[in-house]
């Protein structure tokens, strides 16, 4: 009698085991939906403006390319809401959408092409900004010299959060998937970008970022001081890209009055103040 008793008990250990199993899988193929890595979710989406900009203020609309995790967790959708409370849209782009599979640079400036497109028609008129964290940042200099020269013109500021000293050209969750990649070097076609005003924002001894390596007159380094969780800090994040827009765009009193220099988080890599002397030339 004590056997199929023991059978039962095991049974049920085995089915609450298989149980606990199917529920694991279930959330992570529903976490990994959520993010877009898997499913047929949307590649971009606008987050309109919050609040009403100054008629002061020059009109903005900013591109963001999202890092390796997508847009719906960790950075960026804090300093798109951070950027729409400034009167600033936002068209968000997924890339652990785009890149779960292996692209081109051309495909990857199609890709951005067709993101600019859609936040011209959000306003016309407005200055164009193009913004990318990590994944999303080490990917624009190779590819926009495949976005038409017309769209690359209406670009009036670059900013780069995070990105890296090497690229590749597929992404997954946090690189789980795609550690593999083949990794490409990334100074020579940010080096290139010197045709507009450019912020690139790292933390203080990251030998793995890219804009310690960045030295044209266009550019500004603002770096985090040592040990800072910069993916964690959406407020001095948003604060340097702000006063950057402000100060070489336009319209800083306007849209940034409470911020007059680099919180105390943040440093300028070189000393030197943000410049409007940016080159126009080169596009």
């Amino acid at each position: 009698m004590q056997i199929p008793r023991q059978r039962t008990k095991v049974q049920n250990g085995i089915n609450r085991s298989t149980a606990a199993v199917t529920g694991l899988i279930g959330a992570l193929l529903l976490a990994l939906w959520h993010i877009g890595y898997i499913g047929d979710g949307a590649l971009f989406d606008l987050l309109p403006a919050k609040a009403a900009s100054s008629p002061r203020q020059p009109r903005m609309v900013a591109l963001y390319l999202s890092g390796d995790m997508g847009f719906h967790a960790g950075l960026g959708p804090r300093i798109a809401d951070r950027l729409t409370r400034r009167g600033i849209p936002v068209v968000t782009e997924n890339s652990l959408r785009f890149f779960r599979t292996h692209r081109t640079p051309e495909e990857a400036g199609a890709m951005i092409a067709q993101g600019l497109r859609r936040a011209i028609a959000v306003d016309p008129g407005a200055r164009l900004l193009l913004l990318g964290q990590s994944f999303g940042a080490d990917i624009i200099a190779p590819s926009l010299p495949y976005v038409p020269t017309t769209l690359r013109r209406q670009i009036v500021f670059i900013g780069l959060i995070a990105p890296g000293a090497t690229r590749q050209w597929r992404a997954s969750p946090s690189d789980i998937l795609s550690f593999n990649e083949p990794k490409e070097d990334a100074t020579t076609a940010a080096r290139r970008l010197s045709w507009a005003p450019l912020l690139c924002i790292h933390r203080a001894k990251d030998a793995a970022s890219l804009c310690p390596t960045l030295r044209q007159p266009n550019v500004t380094r603002l770096r985090l001081p040592r040990g800072h969780a910069l993916d964690h800090d959406a407020d001095a994040v948003s604060a340097a890209l702000l006063q950057a827009i402000a100060q070489l765009v336009g319209g800083r009193d306007n849209m940034m009055p409470s911020i007059r220099a680099p919180t105390p988080s943040m440093a300028l890599s070189d000393g030197a103040p943000i410049r409007r002397d940016a080159r126009r030339s080169g596009r």
